[in-house]
Parts: C-alpha cells; sequence; structure tokens
C-alpha cells in the first residue's frame, strides 16, 4: 500500500512538472526563425562599426550614388543622412553585374561582410600583376577591352595602386581594412 501511494506521488509529482515549465518558452521552431533573422542596415551602420558584421549576412538599405560603369561589379550606397558617405557593395556570383540605370535609385541588398586586408605584400602582388601585363578585372570578367581601354585600366590601377601605398604609409600601421557588402541579392525600391 505503501509503494502504491509512493508510486501515485511520483507520477502525480511528473505530471504536473510537465506543466510546470516556462509558460513564456517558445517553441523550438521560433528560435530557428529568430537565428535566421537578418540584421537590417543603413549605410552609417557599416561605416560606423563594420567589424562587427564581418562574415554575417546583413539586408543594407541606401540610395546608390555610383554603379562601376566598365564592370557593373560594385555599386556605393549612402544613406540618407549623408549622401556623400558611400559603402561599397560588390555583385556575388548569382548577380552579376549592378545595371547603370540603378544610379539614384533606392534599393535593398542583402549579402554578407567582407574584410579586405590590404598590406605591404598584397600591394607588392597587385604592383607585380599590373607590371607583368595581366589584363585587368574588366578582362578578367569576358569583356574585351581595346588598346585604349586597356591602357585606361592600366592606369587606373596604377593610380589605386599608389593611393593606397599612400594610405598605409600614411595610418602608420602594418594593414588598412578594407570593408564591403557581398550581395547576394538585391531589389530596387520603389
Amino acid at each position: 500500500m505503501m509503494s502504491r501511494r509512493i508510486i501515485a506521488i511520483v507520477f502525480s509529482l511528473s505530471l504536473f512538472s510537465g506543466c510546470s515549465a516556462d509558460q513564456n518558452a517558445e517553441p523550438p521552431e521560433v528560435f530557428q526563425e529568430q537565428a535566421q533573422l537578418v540584421p537590417s542596415l543603413v549605410p552609417r551602420d557599416l561605416l560606423e562599426s563594420p567589424e562587427q558584421y564581418v562574415g554575417e549576412t546583413v539586408t543594407l538599405t541606401g540610395t546608390v550614388q555610383h554603379v562601376c560603369e566598365r564592370s557593373g561589379k560594385r555599386m556605393f550606397l549612402s544613406g540618407p543622412e549623408d549622401p556623400g558617405k558611400t559603402f561599397k557593395v560588390t555583385a556575388g556570383r548569382d548577380i552579376g553585374e549592378f545595371s547603370i540605370d540603378l544610379n539614384g535609385s533606392n534599393v535593398v541588398v542583402q549579402g554578407v561582410v567582407r574584410e579586405q586586408k590590404i598590406d605591404q605584400a598584397f600591394l607588392d602582388a597587385w604592383e607585380a600583376e599590373i607590371s607583368t601585363g595581366v589584363k585587368p578585372e574588366a578582362a578578367h570578367e569576358g569583356h574585351s577591352l581595346g588598346e585604349k581601354e586597356y591602357e585606361s585600366e592600366v592606369e587606373e590601377s596604377r593610380s589605386q595602386l599608389a593611393s593606397m601605398r599612400k594610405a598605409l604609409a600614411e595610418s602608420g600601421k602594418d594593414e588598412l581594412l578594407l570593408y564591403s557588402l557581398e550581395a547576394t541579392e538585391y531589389t530596387e525600391k520603389m
């Protein structure tokens, strides 16, 4: 009889302990949905603290200030608070290129924040690539360049290289960190 009472008490406690769980706890599928939420940012957020988003998927909303006309692989977004400050967005594999028709448009871009380290070794390798006549970016992407366009691309690359060397020297650091958003998808806001 005593053992039946103990069994009944244990059984009752096990039933009630299931009811005493946190009533506010969310089911596991809600946690999965929350984990899949993507931070929604404006360019200012990424300009002020890009390092906190490196490797993360984010959504960036802004106004297209410039689309690279030669390759369409890059565009620069600004926010309404400061149109003069832009954040670089690169076209991911699935996008191909951005249309220059996006200039001046408001867009929402989803992608992964990337960090590029620019140090002396990187700059030396870039200079060697330019000096050995390796074709610029447009040639790598299947665009054919005429002689004048090729020379223009090489000059632009040399100018960018000199600018980067100067920025690295003036920083007094061993490396510069550059950030961009590698776009996986985007839409134009109407």
